[in-house]
């Protein structure tokens, strides 16, 4: 994310300010999926009602929303940050219902990502906001989409990593017998530890610090999702040009 070449830009602050509220509604659609979900499969508390919307607002973490994006951006060149976790009651849904709950948080990221790249495909084929099929990367609304569309399947792919903690860790928690998913659920900082090392390892910062020898690696996996969105826009804008 070229946050300097953004404000320096035609857009300034307003197309940063769009980004960042593009970004709080990839996470509003992560957690109301959760909460959703976790309704539908019987936690009818409250709570869970309560965080069953795409109001960012609702799901804002002090931490999780506003620093730890910040300084990851600072430190590692990515976004990376969350909101705030929707707490379901796995007596009240059973395992499937919460293995199900679990999935929906990646899944809204999913139908994130192609709802905000259709409406991106259908603005360049429409020419809005001064898109065009032969100059769009150059438009300050590309990036605008493009971001919060990379960000909602960065967010998915990680969330589906079998590690405690994460939603795919809940999938494979509720697969385990009680005592071994207790032991599981205990290595929970533990998974979160080992996201943040792999997210440091591919920035370079771990070899940028001295802690580790050699050059450091490529940065694939956020390149690999990158060229992924890139291309998903560019069929989704192919398609659109015949459609319309």
């Amino acid at each position: 994310m070229n946050l300097d070449g953004l404000l320096k830009g035609p857009g300034g602050w307003g197309a940063v300010a769009a980004i960042i509220f593009l970004i709080l509604m990839t996470n509003a659609c992560h957690e109301g999926g959760h909460a959703l979900v976790a309704w539908l499969a019987g936690d009818r508390r409250g709570s869970i009602r309560r965080r069953c919307t795409l109001n960012p607002i609702t799901h804002f973490h002090w931490f999780l929303t506003l620093v730890l994006p910040l300084i990851s951006l600072y430190l590692a060149g990515v976004i990376f940050g969350g909101a705030r976790p929707v707490l379901i009651d796995r007596s009240r849904t059973g395992r499937l219902g919460m293995a199900l709950a679990a999935l929906a948080g990646p899944t809204g990221n999913l139908l994130c990502a192609g709802f905000l790249g259709v409406i991106l495909a259908v603005a360049v084929r429409m020419e809005w906001w001064g898109l065009s099929d032969a100059d769009r990367v150059h438009s300050p609304a590309w990036m605008i989409f493009k971001v919060p569309i990379w960000f909602s399947l960065f967010l998915m792919c990680l969330n589906l990593l079998p590690l405690p903690g994460l939603d795919g860790g809940h999938v494979v928690g509720m697969c385990l017998p009680d005592r071994v998913q207790r032991v599981w659920y205990w290595c929970t900082p533990l998974g979160f530890l080992t996201v943040l090392a792999g997210l440091f390892y591919y920035a370079g910062y771990l070899h940028h610090w001295g802690w580790m020898d050699g050059p450091p690696p490529e940065p694939w996996p956020f390149q690999t999702l990158y060229e992924v969105a890139s291309r998903y826009l560019d069929v989704l804008i192919k398609w659109m040009g015949t459609a319309l």
